[in-house]
Formats: structure tokens, C-alpha cells, sequence
């Protein structure tokens, strides 16, 4: 899991892959399918609007969160 103060947002991240995004009231925004296998870090880097995600497929992924 990862907060960001800044933007109000958690990022959860999931066994199948996926991570989700959810604001203040615990709503889901938005669900992603990032990784062949499970997620094992999320990090944000809230002054350039990025969500930073790991797996288990070795893979390292930045996204840009505005574009969701």
C-alpha cells in the first residue's frame, strides 16, 4: 500500500496484479492491471504526479496518475 498526502489518494496494491486507487472516502477510482503476478511495492512520487509499482514478474513500472 502507498498514501499520498499530497493528492489524498491510497494505491492498494493486489496478488492478482492489479493495484487500485481510492480517494478520501475509501471509493474506488480506478483498478489497474499492472504486473503478471502479484504487486509487491507501490510508491508515489507526488511532485510529479507518479505512482511507482513493483511485482513479482521483476518488472518496475512508473505511472502517471493524472492520466487516471
Amino acid at each position: 500500500m502507498a498514501y499520498s498526502k499530497q493528492l489524498n489518494l491510497l494505491a492498494a496494491g493486489l496478488l492478482n496484479g492489479f493495484f487500485e486507487i481510492y480517494d478520501a472516502e475509501y471509493e474506488c477510482l480506478q483498478a489497474v492491471k499492472a504486473h503478471n503476478e502479484f504487486i509487491s511495492g507501490l510508491c508515489f512520487i507526488e511532485s510529479k504526479f507518479w505512482l511507482i509499482s513493483s511485482g513479482e514478474d521483476k518488472k518496475i513500472i512508473v505511472w502517471n496518475i493524472m492520466t487516471y
